[in-house]
This record gives C-alpha cells, structure tokens and sequence, in this order.
C-alpha cells in the first residue's frame, strides 16, 4: 500500500464518501460530538484572543464544524482545509466558512 494512501486511509475509513455523514449527530466520529466541538472552540477563542472579523485557518477542517461554530461565537472568518472530498463538499455548501479541499501534507 502507498505510504501516502495508508496515511489518509483513516478519513476515508471514518467518513467514507457519503456526503450526508456530516449532516448526521456523529459528522466523521463514532459518537455524537456536537457539545465537545462547541467546548473545543470556547476555549480555542478565549485562548487565543479571537476577535470579530480576524481570520482563522482550520487545518483538517473536516465537516466544517469548527469553522461554523468559531464564526457563530466570534464572528471570526474562517477557511478549512480538508482532504477528503466528501467532507469538503458538505463544508463548502453548509458551514460558516470557506474550505479547499487539498492533500495539506506536501506543501512543497
């Protein structure tokens, strides 16, 4: 197996391309994640003194979830980067932010 396809497998595993797993309580998880997500990007913001208009990256934004939650309680501008396409569609489409989906790894 390709080094660079068993490094990803995982997402594709987790996620599959079904373009409406984001949309389900568990997005890309096992479990439901919504509250810890939420928790996650509390903390995120205070900690890093987020302001209202500044931007922020995701990387490995996955279903975009942070990004919406990060501009729903900052009013931040968000851009993910997110490899698996499925993921990326649904973000593009339904989060508060802006994704691209590329393979983040290679930046060369």
């Amino acid at each position: 197996l390709d080094h660079s396809l068993r490094d990803t497998a995982k997402y594709s595993e987790r996620f599959g391309e079904d373009p409406f797993a984001c949309s389900s309580t568990r997005g890309m998880w096992g479990s439901s994640t919504a509250a810890a997500l939420k928790c996650v990007a509390v903390t995120v913001g205070i900690l890093l003194n987020f302001q209202p208009g500044q931007t922020v990256l995701d990387w490995g934004s996955g279903c975009g979830h942070m990004l919406s939650w990060f501009k729903m309680l900052f009013d931040v501008d968000g851009f993910g980067v997110e490899y698996t396409e499925a993921a990326s569609t649904w973000s593009s489409k339904y989060s508060l932010g802006h994704t691209c989906r590329t393979d983040g790894r290679n930046l060369s």
